[in-house]
């Protein structure tokens, strides 16, 4: 029986070398084609959908993933493969070709898009990827080259050289050379025991780089490489002190005046600055000097930064705002605005806004408003885990909510508008949402939906008027759209919120606004739902009293039908 036994393991585990397992089959009735942010709405096949990649912008791009996903073949990844290694196409198409491909590698597992990157196309799509490194110069192409390399193939050995040269090349783009940094200092964490010499070496040049981004992935690394790869700590803590020795004084970040004329030339992205790196320097220094869990340098560069850009404070028991420049005027005012932003928003919560949930609500409220946008993503990308290119950001965890003062031309939302929509948040995570953004389950069922359909809500509610008011530019993109949004698709999105992608806020507020207006016990349900442990995405329909999707979907429809026309 034993014999037996190990007879049929070597064959399942000793597959004779060349050989593939059997590809998962495609679903015989694959979901249809939605590409509304394309040039047309739907497509025919797979065959169409890649034709239209010269024309895709982001979203219709990240469309055709979806509609790839239950439909692609090796045929459609090899065209992909040529597409984005063919100087044919621009390099916008090509870019394009290349982020599909990651992204259907990152499709669950067991599918046949992950099955078809992963098991029949690892080693083509690394080596068209490192192609791409050696001989490309396109800031955007080869950032999702590097994302490849560094998450989905991960560790790519192969790659290390080419890495290093684009870190340490000042030719070229900020961002890239930060990613391709930050990529090769984490194939250094991947080898075992003392670093290589190469390793050590890169990590020495990157120190003393005059790019931040790439003296900042350095200094990342020295806080978390073990201590068996960096082997004696004496010379690291000399090389870091004397960096920092050198570090310019801290100075407060100012706007560069309106960037729309760049963006008709370019793509306005920003990257690690002098003040990421000094941070990232702090961080390391507590590090090598075994203080990493109080990090006293860090802590001290954060208060010195907040108290030269926040001088101005104003709070109450439940709100404390502070904001700069010092000569401000109107830090009453936005307080303000927040406080009553709070209590409308409890109040649209009906039953479930009565009482926070235990624990939850952490006040006084923190309310960091920064000067302008660069010293707002300056702190942010220096003293925070979060994203820098958004209008404002709510950190449950902490209790704080960070916003800017706008300038000229840099977003469409104003820091009123940003500020009652975090505010929002910081309300559902209270009353609403048991738990914290990384407590175990809380994305068990998908929440976007209300958690920024209400703050796109409450975003726009300017004054305590008799009723709720309507999102003018969100009711605007609703009624110029071809097709109306698919309501079991909305309601299960978790692209630009929990995962990776842009979040539709248009169809978002749009439902919300319609279930705070026209259906109130349905928001009383589902909130209810959540607070207590039993919300099932499958059960949207019976909380919000319908028979099945179809009615629900239909009512919803019909209510912007009314809006659109009145």
């Amino acid at each position: 029986m034993r014999l037996w036994l190990a007879i049929i393991l070597t064959t399942i585990f000793l597959v004779i070398p060349g050989s593939r397992l059997e590809l998962a089959i495609a679903p015989a009735q694959p979901p249809p084609i939605r590409t509304p942010a394309c040039p047309q709405a739907t497509y025919a096949d797979t065959a169409d959908l890649l034709a239209v990649l010269p024309q895709a912008n982001y979203d219709c791009t990240e469309q055709i993933t979806i509609a790839l996903r239950p439909r692609i073949n090796l045929d459609d990844v090899d065209r992909l493969l040529d597409i984005a290694t063919s100087s044919t196409f621009d390099t916008r198409t090509r870019r394009n070709a290349l982020r599909i491909l990651g992204r259907l590698a990152e499709s669950q597992r067991a599918t046949r898009a992950a099955e078809l990157m992963k098991q029949f196309r690892a080693s083509q799509t690394q080596t068209v990827a490192i192609e791409l490194l050696e001989r490309e110069y396109d800031n955007f192409l080869l950032q999702d080259a590097v994302w490849l390399l560094d998450s989905i193939y991960y560790p790519s050995w192969q790659a290390a050289p080419a890495l290093t040269h684009i870190a340490l090349s000042d030719t070229y783009a900020p961002a890239l050379r930060y990613r391709a940094a930050r990529a090769r200092a984490r194939l250094i964490a991947a080898e075992r025991g003392l670093i290589s010499t190469a390793s050590r070496q890169f990590l020495i040049d990157a120190l003393h780089s005059a790019d931040p981004g790439v003296r900042t992935a350095a200094a990342e690394a020295l806080s978390f490489l073990r201590g068996d790869q960096l082997g004696t700590l004496e010379p690291w803590q000399q090389l870091v002190a004397g960096v920092i020795a050198t570090a310019p004084p801290l100075a407060v970040a100012q706007d560069e005046g309106d960037p729309r004329g760049k963006a008709l030339f370019t793509f306005l992205e920003s990257s690690p600055t002098p003040l990421t790196a000094h941070a990232a320097l702090a961080r390391a220094a507590d590090r090598l000097a075994g203080e990493w869990a109080t990090a006293p340098r860090w802590h001290a560069l954060k208060t010195t930064y907040e108290q030269l850009a926040l001088p101005v404070e104003v709070a109450t028991t439940t709100v404390k705002l502070r904001t700069g420049p010092a000569d401000t005027t109107d830090s009453t005012e936005l307080l303000t605005i927040v406080a009553q932003t709070y209590t409308l928003a409890r109040q649209l919560l009906g039953t479930v806004g009565e009482t926070p949930i235990p624990g939850e609500e952490q006040q006084p409220l923190q309310v960091l408003i920064f000067p302008s946008q660069a010293a707002y993503r300056d702190y942010m990308r220096a003293f925070t885990p979060f994203t820098v290119d958004v209008d404002g950001i709510y950190d449950a965890a902490q209790g704080v909510l960070y916003s800017y003062r706008r300038g000229v031309g840099q977003t469409a939302n104003s820091l009123s508008e940003t500020l009652r929509h975090e505010t929002s948040h910081a309300v559902t995570a209270a009353y609403v949402f048991p738990g914290h953004w990384r407590s175990p389950g809380y994305h068990q069922e998908p929440k976007g939906w209300f958690d920024e359909g209400f703050a796109e809500v409450l975003a726009i509610q300017s004054q305590h008027a008799s009723k709720l008011q309507p999102h003018p530019r969100h009711l605007a993109t609703i009624c110029g759209l071809s097709l109306k949004p698919v309501l079991a698709d909305l309601v299960a999105r978790r692209e630009g919120y929990d995962q990776y992608g842009t979040f539709d806020y248009p169809a978002a507020w749009a439902l919300v606004y319609f279930l705070l207006t026209e259906r109130p016990t349905a928001i009383t349900n589902m909130t209810t739902a959540w607070r207590t442990g039993n919300y099932r995405l499958a059960d949207w329909p019976r909380l919000g009293g319908w028979r099945d999707w179809e009615a629900a979907e239909a009512d919803w429809h019909a209510a912007i039908e009314r809006w659109c026309t009145a």
